[in-house]
């Protein structure tokens, strides 16, 4: 579903085309064929009149996801139910993410990341490629994940963190949002 000051919008059932000829002042644009699955209804919530979402070709977005302004979904992405998505987050191509998730404002998912269950990843936070997050973890705001990397516990704030699994190496200290 599409969320409107007004009212909720299906969005599983409208395309590119029927939304431009709507009146609807959501900007929602499906870049080729998108997988809109499960019961229940996602949620667009746009935190101003203007809310931009690109869901690109051939990702699965399934039923109850809250997404935010300012959200790119790339190609080949699956986000699994019950997802809250921040503003201005980037998930990038090929990249899972688990059911029961929450990914905070300003956040890139790199190309590979797989999420499990219940996961937390804060604000202003850098996921690199192929890395793993396990189940029931959280992930601080600021926090920089290293590629390739197995997150099998909690990682705090403002940390740069790799391996497998992953271990705090040193403080963020230069750059906060």
């Amino acid at each position: 579903m599409v969320y409107s000051p007004n009212r909720y919008f299906n969005i599983g059932n409208l395309s590119n085309n029927q939304l431009n000829r709507s009146k609807l002042k959501l900007n929602v644009l499906f870049l080729g064929i998108v997988t809109l699955s499960g019961f229940g209804h996602s949620l667009l919530a746009p935190y101003t009149s203007f809310a931009l979402v690109l869901i690109a070709k051939t990702s699965i977005v399934s039923a109850s996801n809250i997404l935010s302004n300012a959200v790119f979904i790339d190609h080949l992405c699956v986000l699994s139910a019950q997802t809250s998505v921040g503003f201005g987050v980037h998930i990038k191509r090929g990249s899972q993410i688990g059911h029961h998730n929450t990914i905070g404002d300003f956040t890139d998912i790199n190309p590979g990341v797989v999420t499990s269950g219940n996961v937390k990843i804060g604000r202003g936070c850098e996921i690199g490629v192929g890395a793993t997050i396990n189940n029931n973890v959280t992930i601080g705001d600021n926090t920089f994940i290293g590629m390739g990397s197995v997150v099998t516990k909690d990682i705090p704030a403002n940390s740069i963190a790799y391996g497998s699994p992953c271990k705090v190496i040193r403080l963020n200290n230069l750059w906060r949002i």
